[in-house]
């Protein structure tokens, strides 16, 4: 069964890089992988199919370039606390959790119910 989703208009754009990461992850050759995207993607009840144009892999190139910044920080700091304002359906963790770092994902309130 899939998850019927019931946000905002200003929420609903989370899934404009969430979908992004979907695709990335079904590519040939992906910047990120995020295999998690994508199972999240299958289980959604949303018609994606109007969401083309530079705003998806513009979407991924951001995560990777955010990625980075974050895999830096916990490499200097691995205990260290990870603090996302506006995580949308982030997968981040899943990506870089070294175990030992603290992760924090804040967004409103309808958001964080379908987390």
């Amino acid at each position: 069964m899939k998850i019927k989703l019931e946000l905002g208009s200003v929420q609903e754009a989370l899934l404009i890089p969430l979908y992004g990461r979907a695709r990335d992850a079904a590519a040939r050759h992906p910047l990120l992988g995020d295999r998690r995207a994508a199972d999240l993607v299958a289980k959604v009840d949303y018609d994606f199919s109007r969401m083309t144009g530079p705003s998806l892999p513009g979407s991924v190139i951001r995560t990777s370039i955010f990625d980075g910044w974050v895999a830096e920080f916990l490499t200097e700091y691995p205990s260290g606390t990870v603090v996302e304002l506006g995580a949308g359906l982030n997968t981040r963790f899943d990506r870089l959790d070294n175990g030992r770092a603290s992760w924090f994902d804040l967004d409103l309130p309808d958001v964080i119910a379908l987390r």
